[in-house]
């Protein structure tokens, strides 16, 4: 097999992977969307982490769609720490361990 096959068949497996990845964000944005709903309606609207509470300048706070599939249905206000417990997500991370991480994070508020 040429090198050049071998390069072609490596990359289709980690697109493979990669879309299996985000497809499993997705479903942990699914579980944990009620939580995040309610956090958000506990800062009513302000500016800040809904997890943590950071209140940043709006350059590191990141709007984050809460159903990544569908964009219409609304964004949330996360600093780039608690944005990253979403993006750090893999195959191997369990949804309880998402949400102690984020309850974790919201206990400081």
């Amino acid at each position: 097999m040429s090198e050049a096959v071998k390069k072609a068949l490596k990359t289709r497996e980690q697109k493979k992977v990669g879309r299996r990845v985000a497809e499993y964000r997705r479903q942990i944005m699914v579980e944990v969307k009620d939580l995040l709903k309610q956090w958000d309606n506990e800062v009513e609207g302000k500016q800040v982490c809904i997890v943590c509470g950071d209140d940043e300048p709006k350059t590191i706070l990141q709007k984050h769609h809460l159903n990544p599939s569908e964009k219409s249905e609304g964004k949330i206000w996360l600093c780039a720490s608690c944005h990253n417990i979403f993006n750090k997500i893999m195959e191997n991370t369990t949804i309880d361990e998402v949400k102690r991480d984020l309850k974790l994070r919201h206990e400081r508020l």
